[in-house]
């Protein structure tokens, strides 16, 4: 296991819908009081990947293959609607530590945790959570802001 500082450091990788764009920026706002938030180099990243569409599943391969050939001992977590098509059998990845589907972004500490922890696997999606929990105060870098009306949609 490899020994990580007090504050670990995570980067996110977003792809697909506007909606994974807002849980994004939510997850870092759930993050940012434990783990140190970054945009390069990390202990941790997080592709939040939908299954739309295969170009988002296949964008989000790209960045997994060429995480995992940089960083041999970074921990990859893969979070959203693609963690739940690789749960019912509809997709596969590999070269990844940790598969979460889309009801854990509420819950993404505890997914860094076990990542942490070296646990490995897949933690399929229980029923939908209630969208109070989701909320974020800023949109980074954004002039219009994201207002989340539906929670997954009726492609994956």
């Amino acid at each position: 296991m490899m020994d990580y500082k007090e504050n670990p450091r995570i980067s996110f990788f977003t792809f697909g819908c506007r909606v994974n764009q807002y849980e994004t920026q939510m997850m870092r706002e759930l993050l940012t009081p434990r783990f140190e938030i970054v945009s390069g180099d990390a202990d941790v990243y997080v592709v939040n990947a939908c299954t739309v569409t295969s170009l988002a599943e296949r964008k989000a391969r790209q960045v997994i293959h060429r995480i995992r050939r940089e960083d041999h001992d970074a921990k990859i977590v893969v979070i959203g609607c693609v963690g739940d098509a690789v749960a019912s059998g509809l997709s596969e990845l590999d070269q990844v530590d940790l598969i979460a589907g889309n009801s854990w972004k509420v819950r993404v500490d505890e997914v860094i945790e076990r990542v942490l922890s070296d646990d490995r696997g897949l933690l399929p999606s229980a029923a939908f959570t209630d969208m109070d929990e989701e909320r974020v105060s800023q949109q980074a870098g954004r002039i219009r802001a994201f207002l989340k009306v539906q929670d997954g949609c009726d492609y994956a």
